[in-house]
């Protein structure tokens, strides 16, 4: 009876799954097109930015929660900067005014290091290679919690194999 129940099991599974077979040549650019647009997508998010300052390593909780720290014990609250983060896969950049002005600060996610949430679940950082070996920390209060940007910055820094066949 088992094995009559995983044999069916494997036949509905295999069923109802995309194969490049059952996608016609007709449709296979539109699908391409639309993961593309999807994966484009820019989002954003009303944060505070804190600051940012000089770190010492390109990764590591332990760096992130003292620039964390550090910044929140030197820059008044009524000095954080209200802005919205644009996360797209290929750039993060921190916008204050419309969308036509200078981004306040712009950073390829290729150039991202390392990102984490700090021992406050409002704390989200970034830490980028400035070039030259030189690291910094941005540093952002997020409300309700830092948990979405965290996780849409992550799938900003996941490879993409639609730009890059080759690099999986």
């Amino acid at each position: 009876m088992c094995s009559k129940m995983m044999s069916e099991k494997a036949l509905m599974r295999s069923s109802c799954s995309l194969t490049m077979e059952s996608i016609s040549p007709e449709d296979l650019p539109r699908q391409v097109e639309f993961l593309e647009a999807v994966r484009q997508r820019v989002q954003k998010f009303e944060v505070q930015y804190i600051g940012n300052l000089p770190v010492s390593r390109a990764m590591g909780m332990e760096v992130l929660n003292r620039a964390i720290e550090s910044i929140m014990n030197s820059i008044d609250r009524d000095d954080w900067e209200p802005t919205v983060i644009h996360i797209s896969d290929k750039v993060l950049s921190l916008w204050t005014g419309e969308d036509g002005d200078e981004p306040l600060w712009e950073c390829q996610v290729r150039f991202l290091t390392f990102l984490g949430v700090g021992h406050d679940s409002h704390t989200f950082a970034v830490i980028a290679d400035a070039g030259t070996q030189q690291f910094e920390c941005h540093v952002f209060w997020c409300e309700p919690d830092a948990g979405i940007i965290s996780e849409a910055v992550q799938a900003a820094c996941m490879p993409h194999p639609f730009n890059n066949p080759g690099e999986i």
